[in-house]
């Protein structure tokens, strides 16, 4: 189990208008693999192409120099592997946009692998 968190400043211009995400705890055999499967709390719901242009996206999640990536202890591991709160379908346990100054975000926060509901 790894986490995956926000180490630049907020106002950093690496952002690039990005969403922000206070802490994302993935479950994956390596933290390379994790950011590649935390990356998917990123992808537009639709892509939108016109005509013959390519989809290039990259979430800030998979940039090294805006999240720092973690193994959790067992301990803490343990929290999110109860039998009650382990994901269904997703390896991303918890998920938290961070809410503060212009980069308020509209993503969705995760609790145990499911989406909640849009406020």
């Amino acid at each position: 189990m790894w986490m995956i968190y926000p180490v630049a400043w907020p106002e950093d211009s690496r952002w690039q208008g990005r969403a922000i995400w206070d802490r994302v705890i993935v479950r994956a055999p390596s933290a390379a693999m994790a950011r590649v499967k935390a990356a998917k709390l990123d992808r537009p719901k639709e892509e939108r192409r016109m005509g013959n242009e390519t989809l290039c996206f990259r979430s800030g999640l998979e940039d090294e120099r805006l999240y720092w990536v973690r193994r959790l202890k067992e301990d803490e591991a343990q929290v999110y592997l109860d039998t009650e709160t382990a994901p269904q379908v997703s390896d991303v346990f918890a998920a938290r946009p961070r809410l503060t100054g212009r980069h308020a975000q509209t993503g969705q926060e995760v609790q145990n692998g499911n989406a909640a509901a849009d406020r």
